[in-house]
């Protein structure tokens, strides 16, 4: 039996792959009153072990109810009230490019379609048949053991610094576990007309989803129109930063802190980065300990890694660095060689903290805090102090 234990420091949103939709019917009737989605992380599929799997409606029900929800194989599930449930709805399946897809009508003139895309993610459709001038759609949002972090757009400072945050990121949300680790991403909408004519909605996220369309958009489309935010499921951030030279960043969001247990070690590492000029473009990780603050460096040599020329997870070497049982630790990474860029999320006030000089310190001097979820990992193991197999878990 093999388990696996993680710190992270994470963020991103990217897309589904081996995704299939499993459909449930009634008895001698082709209309199912389910289906699931079984997802798979592309960013990392041979790591992943938290299984997630997004469903519609319930097989447990004799009609169908038009309640989405995502959970995995921890405690963190989302729940997502698509439709007036006293009423009776039908869900019919449908091909979009030759992919399967499912939809239902909530309204007279609404209804709500799913399918997979080209790159795999899970595309969520809100179409409008016909003209009105409702403008705002909101849906009742259950999050249990799960954070919603809000991407707003860059800042100044962060433009001129060369961060970098796609149009369908900002006001997004990336939906993370209470007990670490990121769940999905939920992107900004946007609303399509009959003509082709474009342009982004709002997002709000609180005990419910809220979607906007700009009302000089509403009052001349062509309908039908069609609204269309995506769920993405990675374990890695959305955004990227420009790693400078003179800092360093390390976590201090206590979820992405580890207490150790007794005979455990470090086996690697891993960041998710890419490079933006196609040089030796390079990062710095080591683990620190942790004590109302980022303390002091470990033993283990700092690793170094290269960026590649699209994001993804670059791991180390094995590491085999032994932990102190009841110490707390944390991660940190800088800038090495180049200019590599690492994914993050944004999450709240005091996320990560930096250090003002070139190169990871023996002893961290924090020098400011801010609302970084980086995307780092540090992949430990519980070794066996008798002949019983060597344990591994996640965190």
């Amino acid at each position: 039996m093999t388990r696996t234990l993680l710190i992270l420091l994470c963020l991103c949103s990217s897309a589904l792959s081996q995704t299939t939709i499993y459909h449930s019917s009634r008895s001698n009737e082709k209309e199912p009153i389910s289906a699931s989605f079984r997802l798979s992380d592309l960013a990392q599929p041979s790591l992943t072990n938290v299984s997630f799997q997004m469903s519609l409606g319930s097989s447990a029900t004799q009609q169908f109810r038009p309640i989405l929800s995502l959970q995995d194989s921890s405690t963190a599930i989302l729940q997502l009230i698509l439709a007036d449930t006293l009423r009776d709805y039908s869900l019919k399946e449908c091909r979009i490019d030759d992919r399967p897809g499912l939809w239902f009508y909530s309204g007279d003139s609404l209804r709500h379609l799913f399918y997979i895309r080209p790159d795999a993610s899970l595309e969520w459709e809100i179409i409008l048949d016909s003209p009105t001038t409702v403008r705002q759609f909101t849906f009742p949002i259950k999050l249990e053991n799960l954070i919603a972090y809000y991407q707003p757009e860059l800042t100044a400072t962060e433009k001129a610094e060369g961060y970098h945050r796609p149009d369908s990121i900002v006001g997004s949300y990336a939906i993370y576990r209470r007990s670490g680790g990121k769940l999905l991403h939920i992107t900004r909408p946007r609303a399509f007309d009959a003509d082709g004519n474009a342009i982004w909605c709002d997002l709000k996220i609180d005990s419910l989803l809220t979607i906007t369309i700009p009302e000089h958009f509403l009052a001349t489309a062509t309908f039908p129109i069609r609204i269309d935010p995506s769920f993405g499921y990675s374990t890695a951030g959305a955004s990227s930063l420009a790693a400078a030279s003179i800092r360093c960043y390390g976590n201090r969001n206590s979820n992405y802190r580890y207490t150790a247990g007794p005979n455990q070690r470090v086996d690697s590492f891993r960041v998710h980065l890419r490079t933006l000029t196609g040089n030796n473009d390079t990062v710095d990780v080591a683990l620190y300990s942790w004590n109302g603050g980022i303390q002091s460096r470990l033993d283990t040599a700092v690793w170094v890694f290269t960026a590649s020329a699209t994001a993804s997870w670059v791991s180390s070497a094995q590491v085999a660095q032994f932990l102190t049982n009841g110490t707390t630790y944390t991660l940190a990474i800088n800038h090495h060689e180049g200019t590599p860029r690492i994914s993050y999320d944004v999450g709240y006030s005091g996320d990560h903290g930096y250090d003002t000089v070139d190169d990871l310190p023996v002893t961290w001097t924090e020098d400011g805090t801010g609302t970084y979820l980086i995307s780092m990992q540090a992949w430990y193991s519980t070794i066996a102090t008798t002949n019983t197999p060597t344990r591994r878990r996640r965190l």
